[in-house]
C-alpha cells in the first residue's frame, strides 16, 4: 500500500486537515484539473501518505461536472481486526 485516499465532503476535508494539523504536508484548499476537482489535502502519519480528498467531482464529456456524490450512499463497512472501517463500495470505484 503506498497511500491512503480519505474521500469525504469538503466540510469534513477541513475538520479532518485541523484534527490531524501535526502531520500535514499539503494544507487542504480547493484545486481542479481540466478533469477533476476537488478540496485536496495531504497527511504524513507514520510514513505513510494520506490524501484527503473532499467532494470530488470528474468532469463530464459535455463539460460540466458531475454531481458530487452522497459518500454515505457508496460506503460499506469491511472488518479489520475486530473495527469496523468504511470504505467505498468495489462497484462504485469500478464506475469511478
Amino acid at each position: 500500500m503506498h497511500d491512503i485516499d480519505l474521500r469525504t465532503t469538503a466540510t469534513d476535508a477541513y475538520a479532518l486537515e485541523a484534527l490531524f494539523h501535526g502531520y500535514q504536508k499539503r494544507a487542504v484548499a480547493f484545486a481542479r484539473t481540466d478533469r477533476v476537482q476537488s478540496h485536496f489535502g495531504a497527511l504524513e502519519i507514520n510514513r505513510m501518505q494520506v490524501e484527503i480528498i473532499g467532494d470530488m467531482q470528474h468532469r463530464l464529456p459535455d463539460g460540466t461536472w458531475e454531481p458530487i456524490v452522497d459518500m454515505n450512499r457508496v460506503k460499506v463497512w469491511v472488518t479489520r481486526d475486530d473495527m469496523q472501517v468504511p470504505v467505498m463500495s468495489l462497484p462504485f470505484l469500478y464506475e469511478a
